[in-house]
């Protein structure tokens, strides 16, 4: 007689097809409950992972955040492209960050030339006791020209 975990075999034919032809102590092990128990949760794994892939994610919300924020109003257009430059990791509108507030800059009183051409290419002896600003030159000139039209109108 053939054992596998509280199972008995009696003879070979009562095995099925496949397992004919295997030697007892392999069954003993491929037929115990424990590795079947393994191969489902293998099968329920895989399956799950396939399902968990196949399923849409939804795109994550956009949010601008400097129309919340305290100080002047920030048009959204402008909020826009102060996000996509950067311009907000280092200027918030009334409060100093790692570079002067909006309102400190607009509080100059330079022209919309005088602005485009700091951002371009800054002069860190405009800003005593604030870190040196990077050159900004990814900005395109259009970009430029809307970012200093309304810092001058601040």
């Amino acid at each position: 007689m053939w054992y596998a975990e509280g199972k008995c075999w009696k003879f070979q034919r009562d095995l099925p097809k496949f397992a004919q032809v295997i030697n007892p102590p392999v069954i003993h092990f491929f037929y115990s409950p424990l590795i079947l128990s393994m191969y489902k949760g293998l099968v329920l794994f895989f399956l799950g992972s396939i399902l968990m892939a196949a399923r849409p994610v939804p795109p994550a919300p956009q949010t601008v955040l400097t129309t919340n924020l305290p100080g002047p109003d920030v048009p959204p257009a402008i909020g826009t492209l102060l996000l996509k430059y950067g311009c907000t990791a280092c200027h918030a509108p009334s409060s100093k960050l790692v570079g002067p507030s909006w309102q400190d800059i607009a509080a100059k009183k330079y022209s919309k030339k005088r602005i485009m051409a700091l951002i371009t290419k800054p002069e860190p002896g405009n800003w005593p006791g604030y870190p040196p600003m990077l050159a900004q030159t990814t900005v395109t000139k259009e970009d430029l020209g809307k970012i200093a039209g309304w810092l001058v109108k601040i």
